[in-house]
């Protein structure tokens, strides 16, 4: 359909590369026009608006996860009272998954779009998951250093996420699945690195935990190299250069 607007998926690379943007084709998309993609902290549930999905208003907020199978579920429409008669879109939802901020025509079909905030329905959250928080310092003189966290997926052996810690405060945020064991590694210049490991358990809706990452300085070493003298007597002789005289 002339005008219609489509959702894309580009993958990050663990070097920080995207990939060229891919249609994510049926059956999120249709020929009509599809917004507003956010992909919650799970990393495995989307949200978006369309009006070419059955539902209440013009534009409407649905709701899709990813099946093991890499493809997405049908979407589903997440009714009254988050959608109205009008255009609902621009949402965001923190990583506990509870409620639900967006933009709305709630007040007037014709009107403006307003921000409103509403909760979000169990059956509509996102996945569970463990939020892991916490600051990258110096163990010596505990001030903040913005290092690379690799998180690793022990079971699978692979690579989850790359991370920074903010290179003025140290901090960081971590979103972590339930049901797996994570190896954690933080890298910056100048520092040992640190690794740790975290299992999380599949029986915790969502946590928060804070778990701070002390960096221990690389110790320098004194150079071996002889220290010189200038300015003194060569070997064996004087000063000025001149060998004393021998008895006559």
């Amino acid at each position: 359909m002339e005008g219609s607007e489509d959702i894309y998926v580009s993958h990050r690379s663990p070097g920080g590369t995207w990939s060229t943007p891919m249609n994510i084709g049926a059956p999120i998309n249709t020929r009509f026009s599809e917004q507003s993609p956010f992909i919650s902290a799970d990393g495995k549930t989307l949200y978006f608006s369309s009006n070419g999905h059955p539902g209440i208003g013009n534009f409407d907020l649905f709701m899709s996860r990813m099946l093991d199978d890499g493809t997405w579920s049908e979407p589903i429409d997440l009714g009254r009272p988050i959608n109205a008669y009008g255009d609902d879109k621009f949402l965001t939802i923190p990583a506990r998954g509870d409620k639900i901020i967006y933009a709305s025509q709630r007040a007037n079909a014709r009107g403006d779009l307003d921000l409103y905030e509403a909760k979000l329905p169990p059956q509509f959250r996102p996945g569970p998951l463990t939020l892991l928080a916490g600051t990258v310092y110096d163990k010596k003189t505990h001030k903040p250093v913005g290092a690379t966290i690799d998180v690793n997926d022990l079971k699978a052996d692979t690579k989850v996420a790359t991370y920074h810690s903010n290179k003025v405060t140290g901090r960081f945020y971590i979103t972590l699945g339930t049901g797996k064991t994570y190896g954690i590694t933080a890298v910056a210049d100048g520092y040992v690195h640190y690794s740790d490991n975290y299992t999380m358990p599949d029986t915790i809706p969502y946590r928060e935990l804070t778990h701070d990452l002390p960096l221990d300085p690389i110790p320098v070493f004194a150079s071996n190299e002889p220290k010189t003298t200038g300015g003194g007597a060569g070997a064996g002789g004087a000063a000025g250069g001149k060998a004393p005289a021998g008895n006559e």
